[in-house]
């Protein structure tokens, strides 16, 4: 059995550090190998975390004053150097109430290797250990100060592509490419493939929502300032990015979908009803995580990159276990799609369809008034909503159905936002 991730520690820093992130990155999907957790009565010690080591894809050293005092952690130190390589990282330092000072000073070999601290909180810890597995950076961007929009001049390309992937989704040729070429009922299995045209489809879907997700803060404290027509971009973008957050909402509109992806046992229970149990939303956080993947620049004015993301997908298909959870996550809707099995995400690429597509018509010198006209006296769903001819056996719905779901949506979670930024 493979580990993700072996937590080398002093025993004096395992109740403040080593058990509580272990807990962490279970938490994250991750398989974490530490002593109290793998060693049992009459354990060989030194067999037991030899294994461990060999078997473990990466090395956490929780750095601490009592760590580089003491003798086993030391051994420990010194087994995972002779597997660092200049051109593969292996060990992962985290720095625990030391100074980068003594690090340099007792241990030369580490003290060039980025490292994360304590200090940033063992929620960001377990983070920056998520993204090395998953083949990003192991330090985030810190930025020291909010930057505001004065304009908010979001890449209409991105979205007009995404309109373009939506429409190929409507086509049964499509999805052919989208087929697993792994058994995803398997526990390690969280990427079904790598087909290069699901690789694609996948960027250029998500790539709007993970831009939009990449500067949702600072456009919040931005929202006052910007013109009327920018607010309603905004708001339509940010229910765009809700929406995914919301499938059991949306499998709940009337007709109601037979859904409920969260139940146990539930890998061998989609691949006998998928329409039911597979997972076909995300969570904020998820998508957060997965933000890095689309970029090859850490610089705030940076535009996602398609190489970035074929990378870093190649990356985490070579993983093993919780490496593949970033991505794996966020294509996993994909992975076998077809319209009748999945029809939750089948609502939400409509509904996509059509918020996206206001986006891109909106009038950028629109005046309040226009604006009112288009959003609150006039059916705008109907203009935007996608049109497509598939046979009847092959959608899991009428299209009436689905069109009554997205205005459904619209009416208890879009315009309400759109009134208040119009009034």
């Amino acid at each position: 059995m493979l580990w993700d991730v072996f937590i080398s520690h002093a025993s004096e820093d395992k109740d403040d550090v080593a058990r509580p992130l272990a807990d962490l990155l279970h938490g994250m999907g991750l398989r974490v190998w530490l002593d109290e957790q793998q060693l049992g009565l009459g354990d060989s010690l030194s067999r037991k975390i030899n294994d461990g080591l060999a078997l473990s894809r990466f090395g956490v050293l929780v750095l601490s004053t009592s760590f580089l005092e003491k003798d086993y952690p030391q051994r420990e130190m010194q087994a995972l150097l002779a597997r660092q390589t200049a051109s593969e990282r292996y060990i992962l330092p985290i720095l625990h109430k030391v100074e980068h000072s003594l690090l340099l000073r007792r241990a030369p070999l580490l003290g060039d290797l980025l490292s994360v601290s304590t200090d940033d909180g063992l929620q960001q810890v377990a983070a920056a250990i998520q993204r090395a597995v998953a083949g990003m950076p192991l330090a985030t961007p810190t930025v020291t100060a909010v930057r505001y929009f004065e304009h908010f001049e979001f890449p209409g390309g991105l979205v007009s592509a995404c309109i373009a992937a939506i429409g190929s989704l409507h086509e049964p040729s499509t999805w052919n490419s989208l087929e697993p070429r792994r058994n995803m009922a398997l526990d390690d299995i969280w990427m079904g493939s790598d087909a290069d045209e699901l690789v694609v489809l996948l960027y250029r879907i998500y790539a709007p929502l993970v831009h939009f997700a990449n500067h949702r803060y600072r456009l919040q404290r931005t929202l006052t300032t910007l013109s009327l027509c920018d607010r309603v971009r905004f708001d339509l973008l940010d229910s765009a990015l809700e929406a995914l957050t919301r499938d059991a909402s949306i499998a709940a509109a009337s007709p109601r979908l037979p859904y409920d992806p969260r139940v146990s046992g539930w890998r061998q229970l989609r691949e006998a009803e998928p329409a039911k149990y597979w997972w076909q939303g995300l969570t904020l956080e998820r998508i957060q995580s997965a933000v890095p993947t689309f970029y090859d620049s850490n610089r705030l004015e940076s535009q996602p990159s398609l190489g970035a993301f074929r990378e870093a997908y190649a990356v985490g298909y070579r993983a093993f276990g919780g490496g593949q959870q970033t991505l794996g996550l966020l294509a996993n809707p994909l992975y076998g799609f077809t319209a009748a099995s999945r029809p939750v995400y089948w609502r939400l690429l409509a509904l996509w369809h059509t918020l996206y597509t206001m986006v891109v018509q909106l009038p950028e010198d629109a005046t309040s008034s226009q604006l009112q006209r288009i959003f609150l006296n006039a059916p705008w769903i109907d203009a935007a909503f996608p049109e497509y001819h598939l046979a009847d056996d092959l959608l899991p719905e009428a299209n009436g159905c689905t069109k009554g779901a997205v205005v459904a949506y619209c009416k208890s979670y879009v315009n309400n936002r759109l009134r208040e930024s119009l009034a």
